[in-house]
């Protein structure tokens, strides 16, 4: 039983631009999908968006959430709602809608096909404060600011800011312990 996890560094991600600004992914599932061809199960990015206003690029049949790290961002998601976002706000959306936004904002952004459903938490955790999360299928966990250790049985895996760690398949539970003040994001993936 592997539970070393994977760790996956933003500064290793390729930068693609959009219309917008830029998109860095960061993991996506199952590891031989390719965003172009649309056959994967989800994909997490950090996208910034510097140009404002922006057209979003329509995504048929794939569910989105954008989450905001810096910045702020109102999205308009024509026919349906438009909602502001500040800093840890988030908003999910159908991808096939036409989404514009006004202002500039650096995102976690996930997307979805088919049967899988995710859920998009942040925690703000204080130094030795510690936060269980279990694992239904597939957990990512994203430190945006601060020192974390994930524990996972007796092994611990340091994470700093700008990382991403993507939990093994067979781990039950995982714990983050944060070394010093911390601002990571949770992004569990489960297929209904």
């Amino acid at each position: 039983m592997d539970l070393s996890g994977q760790v996956i560094s933003v500064k290793n991600a390729v930068v693609n631009k959009w219309s917008g600004g830029t998109t860095s992914e960061l993991y996506i599932y199952p590891i031989k999908s390719r965003f172009s061809k649309r056959n994967f199960d989800f994909r997490v990015s950090l996208a910034t968006v510097a140009s404002t206003p922006s057209q979003f690029t329509p995504l048929a049949n794939i569910k989105r959430t954008t989450l905001i790290l810096e910045g702020e961002l109102t999205l308009q998601h024509e026919g349906h709602h438009s909602t502001n976002l500040r800093r840890l706000d988030q908003d999910s959306y159908d991808g096939g809608w036409e989404t514009s936004s006004v202002g500039q904002s650096t995102n976690f952004n996930v997307m979805t096909r088919g049967p899988v459903q995710t859920v998009v938490t942040t925690h703000q955790l204080e130094q030795d404060e510690q936060l269980a999360c279990p694992v239904d299928e597939k957990l990512c966990i994203y430190l945006h600011k601060g020192r974390i250790a994930i524990i996972i049985f007796n092994d611990a895996t340091i994470l700093e800011s700008g990382q991403l760690f993507i939990v093994p398949d067979d781990a039950p539970l995982v714990i983050v312990k944060a070394l010093e003040e911390s601002e990571l994001v949770t992004a569990g993936f489960k297929k209904n």
